[in-house]
Formats: C-alpha cells, sequence, structure tokens
C-alpha cells in the first residue's frame, strides 16, 4: 500500500515538473519569436526533465553540469547550438542560433529569460532595485517641479506605502504609479519605462 502511494506521488510530483518544463519551453518560444532574434529553442530540460522529449537536449546539459559551466555553444559546419542555463535553478534552454548573432547576447538574453520569477506571469517578475529607484526618483521630480519638493516626497512616499523597493514587481510598480496620477490630478504623464 505504501509503495501505490509512494508511486502515485511520483508520478503525479513528475507530471507537474514536466507541466512546468513544458510550460517554460512555451513561455521561451513566445520571448524569441517576438524578439525577431531568429533564435529557435529546441528544448528546455530541468533536472531530468525535458521538452521536448530528447537525449541530445539531456546530453548537452549534463556536459554544461559536469564543466560546471552555464553558457556552451557548439558549432557544426552552418548549424550554431547554444546552451544556456541558469545553473542555481538547473534549467537549461537549447537554442539554435542564426548566422549572425553574437552567442554572448544570446547567452545572456536567455539566462535573463530563465533567471525571471515567472515566464508565465511578466507581470509578477521582479524588478531590478536599481530601475525601480531610479523610475521612482524621476517620478518624484517630475511631480516637484509642480507641485514643490514637500508634495512631491510625500506622495511617493504614500504611494510606495507597502511596497518594498527591493521586491517590487511590474504590478507593484503600475499602482504606485496609479497612486501618483491620482495624487496629482492625472496632470503629469508618468511613464513607467526607465
Amino acid at each position: 500500500m505504501a509503495y501505490v502511494i509512494y508511486t502515485l506521488l511520483k508520478i503525479s510530483m513528475d507530471s507537474m515538473e514536466q507541466g512546468h518544463v513544458r510550460r517554460t519551453f512555451e513561455a521561451v518560444e513566445r520571448d524569441l519569436a517576438e524578439s525577431g532574434s531568429g533564435m529557435k529553442v529546441l528544448g528546455i530540460v530541468s533536472g531530468r526533465d525535458c521538452y521536448p522529449p530528447g537525449e541530445d537536449a539531456l546530453r548537452l546539459a549534463d556536459d554544461c553540469r559536469a564543466l560546471g559551466i552555464d553558457v556552451l555553444s557548439a558549432e557544426d559546419g552552418d548549424r550554431r547550438l547554444l546552451v544556456a542555463g541558469q545553473v542555481y535553478s538547473d534549467v537549461y534552454a537549447v537554442v539554435l542560433l542564426p548566422p549572425g548573432l553574437p552567442a554572448v547576447a544570446a547567452a545572456r538574453h536567455l539566462q535573463r529569460l530563465l533567471a525571471a520569477d515567472s515566464l508565465l506571469r511578466p507581470e509578477e517578475r521582479l524588478l531590478p532595485a536599481s530601475e525601480v529607484l531610479s523610475l521612482l526618483g524621476r517620478w518624484e521630480w517630475q511631480v516637484a517641479v509642480i507641485f514643490g519638493p514637500a508634495f512631491a516626497a510625500k506622495a511617493v512616499e504614500k504611494a510606495c506605502a507597502g511596497h518594498d523597493c527591493g521586491r517590487m514587481t511590474s504590478r507593484g510598480i503600475g499602482e504606485v504609479r496609479r497612486c501618483l496620477v491620482s495624487a496629482t490630478g492625472g496632470s503629469i504623464d508618468f511613464t513607467e519605462s526607465t
């Protein structure tokens, strides 16, 4: 009886992990298509799970683990393969690079994608604290130009109440922006790009 329960739990955990790998594959594939970089994702490997299933992607990820590296580039004639991963989360992406695209830039892009807190919900990704502080400083300056520095400091402080600038998401920065728009009566255009 205990063995049957263990087997059922193992099967359900494996299928959940495989589902996560599949969703990660779809999110990376969607991002690469939208970016127009010409990269084609061949597989995503997480632990011993691979989507789409294939021994080649698993072998390449195992090679990266064995060598202790997070980027591996290989050329075979006119085909260029790139394996980029996040060592801490043990997730690797295997992609086919188009001619002329630098492997270093492609690897950085893939690592940023894999390091994202949520590939499936971009509004839940954590923003870098430096970007958040820069954006808040610019917004405070915009308010100070029209309403004065004292009002600006209070408005930004009130808008940021309940938010940690070091763990701010896109949704959180949107809430801060809406609060500042409300405080200024909509007289200032607060853009979210840094």
